[in-house]
């Protein structure tokens, strides 16, 4: 019992220590790491890789879509994002399938940002994490801990992510469906400027018992107040109904790329020296 609250609290006052960087676009990166600790430290990153567009910020009544893969011999992490502005607020958002190609225990650290248009003034907001768990995940302790910043200020850590804290795919562990979990929670008041920038993470854990082929698949960030507003399926479609158009140009793609090849290029420009 304690250790499922004491990893929320641990993580949390990680990513307390946070602050977002202005962001030049909507970015979403993805971290293979061998320990829970998020942001991982430099010496337990295994790859790394980051994907953005030229959003730097979102303007009122548009909408950016940022589909994104991410994959190596050990992990696969593919899906979309979507941030809108509009009259009624600001929204992020990050559905994606992540799915286990080596028989062992690792983490895959997620981070998704964007910077947007606001009105100043204390506003609500508010955050989920639901996800869905193949069969062969089911029952072990994978899972996936999540949380929404607003400039920098996290709101509380949903779900978790590591051996010894229950794991959301265990059967009947969690609060949502038998094959998998749903939380939320908010709203939360926030005081906010002219700009605001918000930031979802998102922590999964593969348990290597569950053996190849794991997946968790999740949309989570801040919730929408209507579904039909994209629903938990961002759909261009449906935002064009509530009158917000596109602002994305042509995104640019970075793979993942190993730890070890960045600590080779570092050696080696050291060398030349």
């Amino acid at each position: 019992m304690w250790k499922r609250i004491l990893l929320p609290v641990a993580m949390l006052s990680v990513f307390l220590a946070i602050q977002p960087k202005p962001a030049q676009a909507m970015v979403v990166s993805a971290v293979e790491c061998t320990v829970v600790v998020f942001p991982c430290p430099a010496a337990n990153i295994v790859a790394a890789g980051f994907r953005a567009n030229g959003v730097g910020i979102l303007g009122a009544n548009r909408f950016t879509l940022l589909p994104f893969a991410f994959g190596n011999a050990d992990v696969s992490f593919t899906g979309t994002l979507l941030g809108t502005d509009t009259p009624g607020g600001i929204y992020i958002w990050g559905g994606g399938v992540a799915t286990n190609l080596l028989a062992a225990n690792f983490y895959l650290d997620v981070q998704i940002s964007q910077n947007y248009v606001s009105a100043p003034g204390i506003h609500p907001f508010s955050e989920f994490n639901i996800g869905n768990c193949t069969n062969n995940t089911l029952g072990t302790t994978s899972g996936v801990a999540a949380t929404l910043g607003v400039n920098g200020a996290f709101l509380p850590v949903m779900g978790t992510a590591g051996p010894g804290f229950g794991g959301d795919c265990v059967v009947g562990g969690g609060p949502g469906p038998a094959t998998g979990f749903t939380f939320g929670a908010g709203p939360f008041l926030r005081a906010v400027g002219g700009v605001t920038n918000l930031t979802a993470l998102a922590q999964f854990y593969f348990d290597g018992a569950g053996g190849l082929g794991q997946s968790i698949n999740l949309p989570w960030g801040e919730d929408f107040p209507d579904p039909a507003f994209g629903g938990l399926i961002p759909n261009p479609d449906n935002l064009s109904s509530f009158g917000v158009t596109d602002q994305a140009p042509e995104p640019a793609t970075f793979g993942m790329m190993g730890g070890a090849l960045c600590l080779a290029a570092f050696t080696l420009r050291k060398r030349k020296r």
